[in-house]
């Protein structure tokens, strides 16, 4: 059986590697093509059939999709520069990262008055990227940033309120391999 599974590179960084390993295991009849997108796509194409299996930080957005909650990441804001109170962090330098809808509207209340970043990302790797080559601050999961917060090379911004997410396993409930699917979704440990 071949299933295409897709999910945000983020995810896939920091989150999903494990499932993937222990999935391609044991699941010996089961075939998987993994792919990166958006938050966006990754729900049309799921709606669309082009994807059997999504892991997002958005809930489902049909009826049809059957959602599991899997897990809650909080995003904590990082700095390259230590000592930077929140107000200085989300400033100059400061990297966006396109982390959904919940994300922005929880970062507007966290930040009233932020003007737009210079820079933006769609994803969280590249963000990370940046941040340690040219400096600056950013919003990632606490997994991404546990190598480089215990290197010095970035450091938590002291004060500033963590962002949480929510990550999902969905998959159309009117899927030829919807009981399977199911199985693998319960695999997922974070």
């Amino acid at each position: 059986t071949l299933l295409v599974v897709g999910a945000s590179a983020s995810l896939w960084d920091t989150l999903l590697q494990p499932w993937l390993v222990r999935v391609g295991r044991r699941a010996e009849r089961v075939a998987l093509r993994v792919e990166t997108h958006d938050q966006e796509q990754l729900l049309h194409r799921l709606d669309d059939g082009r994807l059997d299996l999504v892991f997002a930080y958005e809930p489902p957005i049909l009826p049809r999709h059957v959602g599991t909650r899997l897990a809650r990441v909080a995003l904590r804001l990082a700095s390259s520069t230590p000592g930077l109170a929140p107000g200085q962090a989300v400033g100059e330098g400061y990297v966006l990262v396109d982390w959904g809808s919940s994300f922005f509207a929880e970062h507007a209340r966290l930040y009233p008055d932020l003007q737009p970043p210079r820079l933006a990302f769609s994803q969280g790797r590249m963000a990370l990227d940046w941040v340690l080559s040219a400096g600056g601050c950013v919003y990632l999961p606490e997994p991404m940033l546990a190598g480089p917060l215990q290197e010095g090379r970035l450091h938590l911004v002291e004060g500033a309120l963590p962002i949480q997410r929510e990550i999902f396993g969905s998959y159309r409930g009117d899927h030829r391999h919807a009981e399977l699917l199911g199985k693998l979704v319960r695999r997922v440990k974070f």
